[in-house]
């Protein structure tokens, strides 16, 4: 398992990540800067919404990982769309992209 997808794990295990479409596009507006993570094989209609509001608010959106990647990385089934909540893992993950 690459850097990335390890502090995606842990940011699970401390309460500070965002899981699902309707949770992430909640959440957006409370934070500087997150970044956002969108399966590679999410549906064309998610990629195309989540593409407008990465742009809008200046987001950074990784679409490295397919689904089955980023769910095993946080323990749990098929969720194409995550966000971590907080600024040090952010800029941790960041660096590593």
């Amino acid at each position: 398992m690459d850097k990335v997808l390890s502090l995606l794990g842990l940011a699970k295990r401390a309460g500070k990540l965002v899981i699902g479409e309707k949770n992430v596009l909640d959440a957006l507006k409370e934070l500087q800067q997150p970044v956002i993570f969108l399966g590679q094989d999410a549906g064309s209609n998610i990629k195309d919404k989540v593409n407008k509001k990465a742009h809008h608010y200046k987001l950074v959106l990784c679409t490295k990982y397919s689904k089955k990647e980023l769910s095993q990385a946080v323990g749990t089934q098929n969720h194409a769309m995550m966000m971590v909540l907080d600024k040090g893992f952010n800029d941790a993950i960041k660096k590593e992209l």
